[in-house]
């Protein structure tokens, strides 16, 4: 299933009939709601990448940062 929720729906409206292999008896209803669950989980996922990405940029800042002042200080 899509985590786009508006690309699954605008199939729906334009008559595309399609089975979820998973979900086979899934109507209308149920690919809508689960459509919607599944951008809604992409969108937090993305949002907890980049916060942990983000913190890991600056950790490895600090740590070339550092690095480079002991060079400088020499031995």
């Amino acid at each position: 299933m899509s985590r786009d929720a508006q690309f699954l729906l605008g199939l729906e409206k334009a008559g595309v009939d399609f089975v979820a292999a998973d979900m086979p008896n899934a109507n209308r209803l149920t690919v809508g709601i689960m459509a919607m669950l599944a951008e809604e989980e992409r969108r937090i996922i993305s949002k907890r990448t980049k916060d942990a990405g983000g913190g890991e940029a600056a950790r490895c800042e600090t740590r070339w940062r550092s690095r480079r002042e002991a060079d400088r200080k020499g031995p």
